[in-house]
């Protein structure tokens, strides 16, 4: 593989020693020439997707992921798939090594024929500031919420999606199975405008009406993809003020025995890691959902005092207005 041509590899939902093993296996070929860019963004703009199918921002990628996309995919249980290659767990470095030469050996005449080559909107324009990597659909969501928006978005497969934040409710010709794949959709690839009420009331008029925070927690789960939401961090004891409705949202069991530490006590995300095993982006993407639906409690201070709980419902930090402010000026809407 010429120096010139750049892997591009997104991971998803590895567990730690699954993405430490996965780094060890790159460093070891990129002494042999490999140019390659690893990152857990966007899974369409990666040439080759490495992901844990028994993890919550891995099912979400494969879900997400193009036919033509080469997915290397990390499971206990035998499965097949077009372009998948299937590494069983718990991963071996020397093993995942020889497999990555061979899907690398393979993916070179057609990295360097553009076969592989992310799509690009061709209607883009080049000088536009691209949108932040924070700026997708989960946190669009987030913004409607907290600033009462009334917006009507376009997602990329046209389907129509209204949300009403002063009622918190929205109204969309699918069902939440389909809308959670486009959780982690970047801002640049949904076309939104702000519509006025009665725009919105003819828009939705006689149209099934569902609660929003029941699309914000899916959204969470599935639109994270491991990252923190702005202004929060791993090191701030949190804590759950209400039990979560798991009965009506998709639920994993791991969300059961994390809920139910961080309900018991201020816990910090780093903390809840070490605890329970569970892998870093779940419990990430568990904590942003239960953010948006208005159930965690942050500490004021990053020490944990184990006879004073010093925790509030959070105002919106700096970090936090800051992005919803640049979300409303990318949006050209008044906040």
């Amino acid at each position: 593989m010429t120096p010139t041509t750049e892997l591009v590899i997104s991971s998803h939902g590895l567990l730690e020693d699954e993405q430490e093993a996965l780094g060890k296996a790159l460093e070891f070929l990129g002494t042999s020439g490999l140019n390659y860019q690893l990152h857990s963004g966007n899974v369409q703009k990666a040439h080759l997707v490495v992901l844990n199918d028994e993890t919550d921002s891995g099912k979400s990628a494969l879900l997400r992921a193009r036919a033509g996309q080469v997915k290397l995919v990390f499971s206990s249980t035998p499965r097949s798939g077009k372009n998948m290659i299937l590494v069983h767990r718990p991963v071996n470095i020397t093993l995942l090594q020889n497999v990555l030469i061979r899907v690398f050996g393979k993916m070179q005449d057609q990295l360097q024929h553009s076969l592989y080559e992310p799509r690009v909107k061709a209607d883009a324009d080049p000088r536009a500031e691209p949108a932040s990597q924070d700026e997708t659909l989960f946190t669009t969501l987030i913004y409607a919420k907290e600033k009462q928006k009334l917006l009507c978005l376009t997602l990329p497969d046209l389907t129509k999606l209204y949300i009403n934040g002063q009622s918190n409710t929205f109204i969309s010709e699918n069902d939440i199975n389909h809308l959670k794949k486009f959780a982690p959709t970047a801002l640049s690839e949904i076309k939104l405008s702000n519509i006025d009420e009665a725009h919105f009331s003819a828009e939705t008029r006689k149209k099934p009406i569902y609660a929003l925070h029941r699309l914000l927690w899916t959204s969470g789960i599935y639109g994270s993809e491991g990252r923190l939401l702005s202004g929060h961090t791993m090191d701030r004891p949190v804590k759950l003020r209400a039990w979560p409705n798991f009965t009506r949202n998709d639920f994993l069991p791991q969300h059961l025995k994390m809920a139910a530490i961080i309900a018991r006590r201020p816990t910090t995300l780093e903390q809840l890691v070490k605890q329970t095993g569970i892998a870093r982006s779940d419990i990430i993407n568990f904590y942003n959902a239960a953010y948006a639906v208005d159930l965690i409690e942050v500490s004021e201070t990053r020490k944990i005092d184990d006879n004073t709980e010093h925790l509030h419902t959070p105002a919106l930090s700096q970090a936090r207005q800051g992005l919803l402010s640049k979300l409303a000026s990318r949006l050209k809407l008044g906040t």
